[in-house]
């Protein structure tokens, strides 16, 4: 009976520790509130700057026409590339 009480003690005393320690340390591993508050400020920032970015009437314009010049440059290279010799 005495050898039963001594390793319900010392189960009892490991769940405390580690009941401790995840409270101490956080349940994820040692993240604190000051690197969770900086990961939501960057977010914030970057959701900022592409919502900045999707208003602006001149971007998806900008971005069209590059997106076209290169397609067309690449398929017109490509085209006279296999045409060259059919002249």
């Amino acid at each position: 009976m005495r050898r039963e009480r001594s390793v319900v003690g010392l189960a009892v005393v490991f769940a405390l520790a580690v009941a401790l320690q995840s409270a101490v340390t956080g349940a994820d591993g040692g993240t604190t509130t000051s690197a969770l508050s900086a990961q939501i400020h960057q977010q914030a920032d970057a959701t900022y700057a592409a919502v900045t970015l999707a208003n602006d009437i001149w971007t998806p314009r900008v971005a069209g026409l590059g997106v076209g010049l290169a397609v067309g440059l690449v398929a017109g290279g490509a085209g006279a590339y296999l045409k060259r010799g059919d002249a």
